[in-house]
């Protein structure tokens, strides 16, 4: 998991830490969304934090979710179409965006 590193988002390292281990729960929520209201909430709250997060550029999405599900860095992610530090933005915009919806 990558490490916390502070950004222009404003997200402490605790709330940091707190977001990550929430979308480490993304397969839990999975399998509880048809018998759990507030699993499916959850779920999909990471679904649309993702795609605001990417915008219209679909082709990311299910590389951030990837990398926000089991806690991948950008190397683990494969043919990734876009920059490491381009990735890395984007993910934090999706935290910054998971932290405003979790509030």
């Amino acid at each position: 998991m990558r490490h916390y590193k502070p950004d222009e988002y404003g997200i402490t390292k605790h709330r940091y830490t707190e977001l990550t281990s929430f979308c480490l729960q993304y397969d839990e929520f999975s399998r509880r969304a048809g018998e759990d209201p507030a699993a499916r909430h959850n779920q999909i709250m990471i679904d649309d934090a993702i795609a605001d997060a990417c915008g219209p550029d679909t082709g990311l999405r299910d590389y951030l979710r990837n990398a926000v599900r089991w806690g991948w860095p950008y190397e683990r992610l494969g043919r990734v179409p876009c920059g490491r530090a381009q990735f890395y933005t984007l993910r934090r915009r999706f935290f910054w965006i998971l932290d405003k919806a979790r509030k």
